[in-house]
């Protein structure tokens, strides 16, 4: 390990790795919690990616899905 990521004091062998393991899972499941779902977002993208294609066969479709997904912003997720 480089000393650019040891400790500052020196702990018992063995206590360093697992503090570590349970700063990793609490980190993830922080992360989890604030991101959530996020169906919000996936379905975002998804609407964008079909607008794009939708533009190569009707620009009015595209226009109404890209309208539809700032619309659909607006309003709050329950959570």
């Amino acid at each position: 390990m480089s000393k650019l990521f040891s400790p500052i004091q020196p702990e018992a062998k063995g206590t360093r790795e697992s503090q570590n393991n349970k700063c990793m899972l609490a980190h993830k499941t922080l992360l989890a919690k604030a991101i959530g779902k996020d169906t919000k977002g996936i379905l975002s993208i998804t609407i964008y990616i079909v607008a794009i294609i939708a533009a190569f066969i009707d620009r009015r479709l595209s226009l109404a899905l890209d309208t539809l997904e700032a619309v659909m912003w607006l309003f709050p997720t329950t959570v």
